[in-house]
């Protein structure tokens, strides 16, 4: 007789984070690197989306570094098409990130509902990634992991308060910056970071890479 393996035990809810300054509401995700909650800031009422890498992942240098740099990537690009940062810390040794809460889905959820997007739908959405980026790459930021993955679409109001769809650029985890960080690289010449069935040429073949990559 062959006996089930036991069930993985799923890691306890915390009830705040960074220490004390947000209410978990639930997790809405988690993968091998972290885990993402909802959150409220009390004094402000404000929902949240904070992202908390693993303990195990803590003990790891270069993840870690690459941690904060999604955050700093991310907090340089004040446009309303990117996932605004709110906050970076630690939380009792564990290394988290608090961004503006999204309420919609990727786009890659909403080609996979809906089909083949109509040619005004599909223009409406990808200028406004090509707007982001734009911003991104005058700020010295080459994203680096674009997919339909890594863009949200949510609902929102134009400059006239009519409701239109908004699209959101989110995870710069591997994002590569230039400038004062640019010596502090975290990806050794030859190695390949990325998505496959999305990235460019160079990219698979480990080449540098700048704007153009995107």
């Amino acid at each position: 007789m062959t006996q089930t393996p036991p069930k993985a035990t799923a890691a306890p809810i915390p009830k705040t984070l960074a220490n004390g300054k947000y209410v978990v509401q639930r997790m809405l995700g988690q993968g091998a690197m972290g885990v993402v909650y909802e959150a409220i800031h009390p004094d402000l009422q404000r929902r949240v989306a904070i992202k908390l890498l693993h303990h195990s992942v803590t003990t790891r240098p270069q993840a870690v570094e690459r941690f904060r740099r999604e955050a700093l990537a991310a907090s340089r690009i004040e446009h309303p098409n990117s996932t605004r940062v709110l906050d970076f810390g630690e939380d009792n040794g564990a290394c988290y990130i608090v961004m503006e809460f999204l309420e919609g889905q990727s786009l890659g959820e909403l080609v996979e509902a809906c089909g083949p997007l109509p040619l005004d739908r599909a223009t409406w959405l990808l200028s406004q990634v090509l707007s982001a980026l734009a911003v991104a790459h005058d700020k010295g930021i080459v994203h680096r992991d674009l997919k339909p993955d890594n863009v949200m679409v949510v609902s929102a109001l134009d400059d006239h308060g009519v409701p239109r769809e908004r699209a959101k650029v989110c995870d710069f985890g591997i994002a590569k910056l230039f400038g004062p960080e640019s010596s502090e690289t975290l990806t050794q010449d030859g190695s390949v970071s990325g998505t496959p069935h999305y990235m460019s040429p160079e990219q698979c073949q480990g080449q540098t890479l700048d704007a153009r990559s995107d």
